[in-house]
């Protein structure tokens, strides 16, 4: 591809080329030391195709796993060197594909540029340095930027929504004989059994990084917080040689918390979940509130609204007219911050967001009853993702299977060949149907035992992650 693009806020200068999935991608840098990664769609031997992404980096001083709180996406990238580690903050526009021609060229490249004049908002109150890339000394900037493998850890963000550049096969271990993978599709329905939590959640945390690197949207339903490192590259790299694993690497990534921004829609909640999860199935209660529930959920928002409709139902006496608003106020007020709906778009349609990223729904500051009414109100919300070869979106959940209602595992598995896929985990294995999942993990001590539907079964051990592990 050419060495030099005549286009806005250039000359954009060729730094490095290289080929992923069987396009050519190449890395380019302006004057104002900002990243422009284009990736060619080719018909025979002409371009027919464009997507891009423009990306703005920042040399970080400080504690970089205060970024984790910042609510936005970023890459952070670590690099070794004489002068000791040096750390990277990259943020991206968002990815635009076009039919190649130069006017879109120019245009997407004039709005990205646009985008990225924001770059540094969200990290502006951290106790950390941030210099510019057009401020950092030249030394710095090499560091970064002259080693070739750079644009494999900028790859992530290079993909559109709906336009699947995949890899089939997910590189997850190693034995004496070979690489050890699985694939892609096999991840319509994963069930991960056996060991320590520990254990089951590092291999989570695996599958989920290999899905981001195929440009599938992850949404983690985390019960206890434990996997929240995407960001930040895994500073634990003494066994990556014998994986043949080269530098670590953190994945766009953001966490949103039950009850602080994120919420239960009552509209998509059953009434006999609403009933079972504060225990109100056998009360002298649940005919008024079901009754209410059932006939008025699509107008019921918050408990509020729940709570005016069951004072104004006719057919009940007043005493239980009474106990039922009464007990509704409790919950109410137990609970004041965690039902609205959810109208971000990142929320509504997930898989709009393409570029590999992660989403962590942290729910632990909640008990597990109020996780999965949450859980439950989440899928049921979701229209069903585009068809595309691989997945549109992977949910991850932590909670153990044995603690999932049946309910919740239909809806999991109501997109399974339909765009999405999920991976549950569970200590005991008689808590997994395994014949209804394309792919069982099987931890027993260091190994793991992989049944995939279709091969040989295969014993292996399990590789680092890319990034921080917390569990």
């Amino acid at each position: 591809m050419a060495e030099e693009l005549d286009l806005p806020f250039g000359p954009w200068k060729k730094i490095v080329g290289a080929e992923w999935g069987g396009y050519p991608v190449s890395l380019y840098e302006n004057p104002e030391k900002l990243f422009l990664m284009v990736l060619f769609e080719k018909k025979d031997t002409k371009v027919v195709g464009l997507v891009v992404v423009m990306q703005k980096f920042f040399l970080v001083e400080g504690d970089t796993s205060l970024l984790k709180s910042v609510g936005r996406d970023f890459i952070l990238i670590e690099k070794g060197s004489k002068q000791g580690v040096h750390s990277f903050l990259i943020v991206s526009s968002a990815p635009k594909y076009s039919e190649f021609s130069q006017e879109a060229f120019i245009s997407i490249v004039s709005s990205q540029y646009e985008e990225l004049r924001s770059a540094g908002i969200g990290f502006e109150n951290l106790k950390i340095k941030l210099t510019t890339g057009l401020s950092v000394d030249d030394e710095a900037e090499r560091i970064l930027t002259g080693d070739p493998s750079l644009i494999f850890a900028l790859l992530n963000p290079l993909a559109v929504g709906g336009k699947p550049f995949i890899s089939r096969n997910l590189f997850i271990g190693k034995n004496s004989e070979r690489d050890v993978t699985v694939k892609l599709s096999s991840l319509d329905s994963a069930a991960v059994i056996g060991n320590g939590k520990k254990e089951r959640l590092h291999l989570l945390q695996v599958l989920t990084e290999e899905v981001a690197k195929n440009s599938v949207v992850s949404i983690i339903f985390d019960s206890s917080n434990s996997l929240g490192g995407f960001s930040i590259p895994n500073s634990k790299t003494e066994d990556f040689k014998k994986f043949n694993m080269k530098e670590p690497v953190g994945f766009p990534f953001k966490t949103l918390t039950l009850g602080e921004g994120l919420f239960v829609d009552l509209s998509k909640c059953s009434s006999d979940l609403f009933l079972s999860t504060f225990k109100l199935q056998a009360s002298d209660v649940a005919p008024i509130i079901k009754q209410v529930f059932d006939k008025e959920k699509q107008n019921i928002g918050s408990i509020s609204d729940f709570i005016v409709k069951v004072e104004n139902e006719k057919g009940f006496s007043q005493y239980l007219l009474y106990r039922s608003a009464r007990i509704l106020k409790i919950i109410q007020k137990g609970f004041s911050t965690l039902f609205a709906k959810n109208i971000a778009p990142e929320l509504t349609v997930p898989w709009r967001e393409g570029a590999g990223k992660v989403m962590q729904l942290n729910l632990s500051l909640f008990p597990p009853e109020i996780q999965h009414l949450f859980i439950h109100s989440f899928l049921e919300s979701l229209s069903t993702p585009p068809t595309v070869e691989g997945l549109s979106v992977f949910f991850v959940l932590t909670q153990d299977a044995a603690l999932l209602s049946d309910e919740t595992q239909l809806l999991l598995k109501r997109f399974k060949k339909k765009g999405g896929g999920f991976v549950i985990q569970a200590e005991n294995e008689l808590d997994v149907k395994t014949d209804d999942f394309s792919v069982v993990f099987n931890l027993v001590g260091n190994d793991v035992f992989m049944e995939e539907k279709g091969e040989k079964k295969v014993r292996f051990s399990i590789r680092p992650a890319f990034s921080q592990c917390n569990e």
